[in-house]
């Protein structure tokens, strides 16, 4: 009788770690199969290859405001958009590694550089279709969490770990494998904030099935993204959008970029321009929106300059820095266009004088601005302004032009 019991003791321990077995292996096999299904659902790895470029068309609700936006997708994973979020019109383009955007909300005009939170954001728009198209190139890991129940509909649950550890959690309809819902860190005015985001209205797009209504929320936001109309592989996509352009301000001053032979004068006391002598120039954006020159000329002693131009926000004029090698010393300059003229004076930021022997002020003067050269005339004034003489002339002519 123990004997019995025993043996029936043992066999019911070894079906048990049996079904434990099976049911651990199920568990862990469950996300691919559900993937599989997912990923048939909305069309397809074959489909989803087809597509190399959408635009996308419709209407973005942010503010209470409704109003158009349009995005331009490209394979694999980056897009440009403009849209407003309430009054402010706003422009953003991922390029797939690295993401920019112009927002004037954070009183910046220009084109920034996004940071880890909005990039993060950025790659969630860039899925376009499934961020489980690249659980098959082993770019994310999926967890299986079990079911729920989604607003009435029934759900598994998968975790998604995303480069950088972002994690997200996706709800997928158990009768279509489509999605209901995920739970992501979004952002908001820079700064990460817990969204949940809703989908509906599923769509076929060249075989693939795109969403044309999302809703998100996210702290007291709430967005409404609805698709009207969609161009599959549109022949104008134009790819330089998605690089981060300069400011306008800098674009400006494109003109001073390139090689130069450099023509040197001096003014003598018969008001005549003498040339001292000649050398050359290179001036590039070391910088996307700061201009770097080199020059070395001789006026007796040589003078070794490197000179830089980049653009103030905060006092809305040029700011042009001179550094001359053999003093170690440092100019500053602020400036603008005055007609069809670039014109640079000196600032309180170099040693002053006594009010009876003021420092001199010092006005750096660019005209006659072609497609070949530019000229450069130095004036400048001791009498804190009231008159100007020039002093040095250079007459900047493009290599090669």
């Amino acid at each position: 009788m123990r004997k019995t019991v025993k043996t029936f003791t043992t066999l019911w321990l070894f079906i048990f770690l049996l079904i434990l077995a099976t049911s651990n292996k199920s568990y862990s096999q469950t996300a691919e199969s559900i993937i599989e299904k997912h990923i048939e659902a909305v069309g397809g790895i074959d489909n989803y290859k087809k597509l190399e470029s959408l635009r996308i068309n419709g209407r973005f609700t942010a503010f209470s405001l409704v109003k158009p936006y349009e995005m331009i997708w490209l394979k694999p994973g980056k897009y440009y958009m403009e849209y407003s979020l309430g009054k402010h019109d706003v422009i953003e383009a991922f390029n797939g590694k690295q993401g920019w955007v112009i927002d004037p909300w954070q009183e910046i005009t220009f084109p920034r550089k996004a940071n880890a939170t909005e990039e993060n954001v950025y790659t969630q728009k860039a899925t376009l279709v499934s961020p489980f198209l690249k659980f098959t190139e082993g770019e994310i890991s999926v967890e299986y969490l079990g079911e729920d129940d989604t607003n009435g509909e029934d759900t598994y649950i998968l975790k998604v770990t995303k480069p950088g550890n972002y994690v997200e959690t996706w709800y997928l309809s158990t009768d279509t494998y489509l999605p209901v819902k995920y739970n992501s860190v979004w952002v908001d005015f820079a700064r990460p904030s817990d969204a949940e985001t809703f989908f509906d209205d599923f769509r076929s797009v060249g075989g693939v099935k795109i969403p044309h209504y999302i809703e998100r929320t996210f702290g007291q936001r709430h967005r409404v993204t609805e698709i009207e109309s969609v161009e599959i592989n549109p022949e104008d996509v134009c790819k330089d959008k998605l690089t981060m352009p300069r400011c306008e301000h800098m674009e400006m001053l494109s003109f001073l970029e390139g090689d130069y032979s450099v023509e040197y004068f001096v003014r003598t006391r018969a008001d005549q321009w003498h040339q001292l002598d000649k050398t050359s120039s290179k001036i590039r954006f070391t910088d996307l929106n700061k201009l770097t020159e080199k020059i070395s000329y001789e006026r007796f002693l040589v003078f070794d300059r490197v000179n830089t131009f980049h653009y103030s926000s905060a006092n809305e004029k040029y700011v042009f820095t001179m550094y001359q090698g053999h003093g170690s010393d440092m100019s500053f300059f602020l400036g603008e266009f005055v007609d069809d003229k670039l014109v640079f004076e000196s600032t309180k930021l170099q040693t002053e004088k006594t009010s009876e022997n003021p420092s001199p002020i010092y006005r750096h003067i660019y005209s006659d601005i072609t497609d070949n050269g530019f000229t450069l005339v130095v004036k400048w004034s001791n009498d804190n302004g009231e008159t100007f003489r020039k002093g040095d002339k250079f007459v900047y002519t493009k290599i090669g032009e």
